[in-house]
């Protein structure tokens, strides 16, 4: 919308009629006006440059006599005392959106294009775990390995692995490593914490030895960009208080963190009031309850995770997403899938080319098999290449 249009407005929200007619003014061109005439190859009256500054000044002086009326039609109705409506940015706005001209206005931003940018800064700013209670890594590795190729988490967060010294690699997702390994005990039943990362990501390991206990309370973690994650397990809800006992310790010690810790894992606790549960409220859903109320601590797990009981919890004060996923191999609790919101963009994992490690090759079987194929084959040294 022009300045003109603008106005028009403006003189029709007063309630003057006919505001067309009042900014009626006919735009004066070149070619309206009288043609020269002409004496020669030159003609009288102007000449070819003054062409544009004739144009110009009608230009200028149109405008300038449609405000001059259009602020003379104002000024009765501000003579009467009646009061004149102002068009507000908003509308002006919207009549420019309308018309098709999709330009930013000042102090006037389009509301599509901060959604678009919120969204993008939103899928940057995920960072995403999956957590099982696996019952033996061993028979969960290969429905593991599909899970983490297909949603590609940042980071894997397993209880009960059952490992004792076993060998890793073969047993985790390409493209991650080992940030946290704790094998169950000799002589134990169930037990063995692993944590996982992404290859390319900066992780650090965190030394929580003095609040683990084998058997009873088992306790790992690591921080990433300022956010520690805690996964615990004990066997059995009777050994839960204790457990929690460790957490409780922790967190004394470290209040400056109480904000940027996430506590999850296989807690074998049953509390109604925490979470879905078809079992009576027990000693270690006591203990949960306190550790939560002491420490202001939201659980964030709201269905079941093994039959009709939630045996394990996800704490924390800030704000996650959680939800369900498949039983990982023959175990008999879901998998969960956390969604953290930072204010940070994880990286991306970068493009890896491929290298051919020639000398690793089996040099004598392509030679004999070449030899078996090939009638005259002979070897050929460098010194006959030559």
């Amino acid at each position: 919308m022009d300045l003109l249009g603008y106005v028009a407005q403006a003189l029709e929200r007063s309630g003057i009629e006919h505001a067309d007619r009042v900014l009626r003014v006919p735009h004066v061109t070149v070619s309206q006006q009288a043609p020269a005439q002409v004496v020669g190859d030159t003609p009288t009256g102007s000449s070819a440059s003054q062409a544009p500054a004739v144009r110009a000044r009608s230009g200028h002086h149109v405008r300038r006599t449609a405000c001059r009326r259009a602020s003379d039609a104002l000024a009765v109705r501000i003579s009467d005392g009646t009061a004149i409506p102002k068009p507000s940015l908003n509308d002006f706005h919207d009549q420019k959106l309308n018309a098709g001209d999709h330009s930013s206005v000042p102090n006037v931003p389009i509301e599509t294009s901060q959604t678009q940018r919120r969204q993008s800064e939103h899928q940057g700013s995920q960072v995403t775990c999956l957590y099982s209670n696996v019952r033996s890594l061993p028979q969960a590795s290969g429905e593991l390995q599909k899970l983490a190729h297909v949603h590609k988490p940042h980071f894997i967060l397993l209880v009960e692995t059952w490992l004792r010294a076993d060998a890793i690699n073969p047993l985790i997702p390409k493209d991650y490593k080992v940030v946290v390994r704790l094998d169950r005990t000799v002589g134990s039943k169930g037990g063995g914490l692993l944590m996982l990362a992404q290859k390319h990501l900066l992780v650090d390991k965190l030394a929580l030895a003095n609040y683990n206990t084998p058997c009873v309370a088992e306790i790992v973690g690591y921080e990433f960009e300022g956010t520690r994650y805690i996964l615990s397990y004990t066997p059995n809800s009777a050994l839960a208080p204790k457990l929690f006992t460790a957490l409780e310790n922790y967190a004394l010690d470290n209040p400056e963190r109480a904000d940027d810790t996430v506590y999850l894992g296989d807690f074998n606790a049953h509390n109604p009031e925490l979470a879905p549960s078809d079992s009576p409220l027990d000693v270690a859903g006591v203990a949960a309850q306190n550790f939560a109320t002491m420490f202001g601590l939201r659980q964030h797990v709201n269905f079941p995770t093994r039959g009709g009981n939630t045996l394990d919890y996800v704490f924390s004060t800030g704000c996650l997403e959680v939800s369900p996923g498949i039983h990982i191999g023959n175990s008999d609790h879901i998998s969960l899938h956390i969604s953290r919101d930072t204010r940070l963009c994880v990286p991306e994992p970068p493009d890896r080319p491929e290298v051919y490690q020639w000398d690793s090759a089996p040099w004598d079987h392509i030679k004999g098999h070449l030899k078996r194929e090939l009638v005259a084959y002979r070897p050929v040294g460098c010194h006959e290449a030559a």
